[in-house]
Order: structure tokens, then C-alpha cells, then sequence
């Protein structure tokens, strides 16, 4: 575990001295709590005793940067999965959340990368990953994300969720829904937001940049630091946040109307609702938790006995 906090600390030294994108935090656990890059280096301590419980949690831990190409500036996500492979190397354990459907997601740009890969985070079994079997493990982990998706009426995600379940049955039906969905209004609406995101990542980045300079470069404009960051944050941060609640009711709305005229989806989504209620009964049905449930005890009726 020590050797792994090590390297990612590195990783990031190495990235924050390069000065080659702009390093928003490492985010840690389940509440996504953020480390900046200066927080890690003033607090070695206690960040690697924060990482590790994070690890032993099976709780999440990415690093969100920013990378400019050309006049462009792309935001980056970097997960970092901590795989305990035994000396023998033939088993492994994964100290992160698990997801089957991340094998089905990965591009590979080299044959033996994607082997090494699926050797050490594909399936327990090194079966096929599209065998019957496999295929309905992460067939069963989308159907609760998509059903999740749905409650939560993002349908951005249900159909992005819909399109990696048929695209592993090896189907195209739903291409033509998804593709109407994610290129409507309210797939650019989301675009938009992610934009006002990242603009507000870049202004916080550029005022933890201003805490290291000297007072007297804003003294000079007649405003100290503490005013300077205050105007910044209420002309900027705050306002982007307010416009994007007000985008992302529109996108909702507008994604729901998109929903409505794409019958193939609805005809899944009911299927799935189907398929999960009835798995959930099954495994139900097998679960006793008290083996005496199943027991035929005699009933006792006072009335056929004499009394004493």
C-alpha cells in the first residue's frame, strides 16, 4: 500500500514541477473530498493516512487536471486502482469500487497493454468477457445503473447507459434513440455545463495562484487580496453555479420530451424494469435467512381435547 501512495504522490510531484496543465485536486472517497496539489505537499502525513483509508474502503480516488492542446483546454480524469496481486501471481484483489462494466469501456492502443490489462483487471475466471455468463454479470450491473439513472431522471445517462448494454449484447437497435438523445438540445445544454465547470476549476486555480504572490501587486490596483478574491468568487463562481441550475432544469426537461418520441428505449427501459424485479424475487426466494421458516409445525386446537 505504501509503495502505491508513493507512486501516485510522485505522479503528481512529477506533473505539479512540469507546469505543463493545471492541477485541480486529487478527489478522495465517496464524499469526494479534495486534496490540492499544495495541501499534499505541506501535508504528506496526512494525506497518505487519508489515501490509504481510502484504499482499504474500496472508495474512489482520481486526479482532475486540466491539459492545453493548442487553443483548447481539455479537462482530464485519471483514476488511480490499486490491484494486490499475490507473489505467484495468480490471483488478484482490487482495493476500489468494482464495476464490470469498466472492462467494456477501456481502449487500448496496444495489443499487449490490453492483455496485460484484462490479465490483471478483466474477468475472475480469464473467460471470454462476451460468454453468456459475462454478459449477463454486467448486463445485471447496468440494468441498477440505468434503473438508478432513471430515478434520478438524468436521461443523458440512462441512454449513454442503454447504448454500452446493447453495444456488449453485440446489438445496434437503440444506436439510431441514442444518437437523437445525446445530439439534441439538451445534450448541448450539458456541453454548456460542463464548460461553466471547468471555467470555474480554472478561476479557482487562478486565485490559489494569487495567495502565493505578494500583496503589493494588488495593492497597486487599489484592492488588498482578500477583497480581490471576494469579487471573483461573487461575479464568477456564484453566478456560473446559478446559471448552470437554471440550464440543467431546461436540459431535464428538454431531454424528457426526446425520451418520449423514442419508442425502442422506452420498450427496454420496461423490459429492464421487468427483468430487475423479477431477478430481485429470485434471489429473494433463495435467501432464508431463518431455516425454521420452512418448517411445517403442528397447530394446536385446544378445542378438540378434553380438558383435564
Amino acid at each position: 500500500m505504501f509503495c502505491f501512495i508513493l507512486l501516485v504522490y510522485s505522479h503528481m510531484k512529477g506533473l505539479y514541477r512540469q507546469q505543463s496543465c493545471f492541477i485541480v485536486g486529487l478527489y478522495l472517497g465517496n464524499n469526494e473530498k479534495v486534496w490540492t496539489m499544495e495541501e499534499i505537499l505541506s501535508r504528506k502525513k496526512g494525506f497518505a493516512a487519508e489515501f490509504e483509508s481510502c484504499c482499504y474502503h474500496r472508495q474512489q480516488a482520481y486526479l482532475k487536471l486540466y491539459v492545453q492542446t493548442g487553443w483548447r483546454i481539455v479537462p482530464v480524469y485519471k483514476y488511480f486502482k490499486y490491484h494486490f496481486i499475490n507473489d505467484e501471481e495468480t490471483r488478484y484483489e482490487v482495493l476500489y469500487p468494482d464495476n464490470p462494466a469498466h472492462l467494456y469501456q477501456n481502449v487500448f492502443l496496444e495489443k499487449e497493454r490490453a492483455a496485460f490489462h484484462y490479465q490483471y483487471g478483466g474477468c475472475p475466471d480469464m473467460s471470454n468477457p462476451y460468454n453468456q455468463s459475462n454478459v449477463l454479470h454486467v448486463t445485471h450491473a447496468i440494468n441498477e445503473q440505468i434503473l438508478e439513472a432513471e430515478d434520478e431522471q438524468d436521461w443523458l445517462n440512462v441512454y449513454r447507459w442503454l447504448l454500452l448494454r446493447n453495444v456488449i449484447s453485440q446489438g445496434s437497435i437503440l444506436v439510431p434513440e441514442v444518437w437523437r438523445m445525446l445530439h439534441s438540445v439538451a445534450g448541448q445544454i450539458e456541453y454548456a455545463n460542463s464548460l461553466s465547470d471547468s471555467i470555474s476549476d480554472l478561476i479557482q486555480y487562478a486565485l490559489r495562484l494569487q495567495e502565493r504572490l505578494d500583496d503589493d501587486s494588488l495593492i497597486r490596483v487599489g484592492m488588498n487580496r482578500e477583497e480581490e478574491e471576494n469579487v471573483l468568487k461573487r461575479i464568477s463562481i456564484s453566478v456560473l453555479e446559478e446559471v448552470k441550475q437554471m440550464l440543467r432544469a431546461v436540459q431535464d426537461a428538454v431531454a424528457y420530451d426526446v425520451h418520449t418520441i423514442c419508442p425502442e428505449s422506452q420498450a427496454m427501459l420496461n423490459s429492464i424494469q421487468i427483468e430487475v424485479a423479477s431477478h430481485l424475487e429470485r434471489v429473494a426466494s433463495v435467501e432464508l435467512n431463518d431455516y425454521h421458516q420452512d418448517i411445517q409445525r403442528p397447530v394446536a386446537n385446544i378445542s378438540e381435547h378434553e380438558p383435564l
